[in-house]
């Protein structure tokens, strides 16, 4: 049991991935996970639109995510960029 779920996570992940990166239409994008069966039998359409629901929700979050990364990155490269000029400016003065 455990295999197959596997396989058909497998191959959900790869149409989500694939749909976002081409920009995939709502309607195409129902229509492949539906192709997407357990044991022979397809998704059913309130299955298809939870996956995508969560999908969705799990793309927004990991872009803040991203977002808040960088954001945090440049304050640090700017602090220590602000230090080094302190450093490189003050070099030949006299303490």
């Amino acid at each position: 049991m455990i295999k197959e779920l596997l396989k058909v996570n497998d191959e959900v992940s790869k149409i989500l991935k694939r749909a976002e990166k081409e920009d995939t239409e709502f309607p195409g994008l129902v229509g492949l996970l539906s192709g997407v069966t357990v044991y022979g039998n397809p998704l059913s359409i309130h299955i298809v639109l939870g996956i995508i629901d969560e999908f969705i929700k799990d793309s927004s979050e990991l872009r803040k995510k991203m977002a808040m990364t960088d954001f945090e990155q440049d304050a640090l490269v700017q602090e220590s960029y602000d230090k080094v000029n302190r450093s490189w400016n003050n070099r030949n003065k006299v303490n």
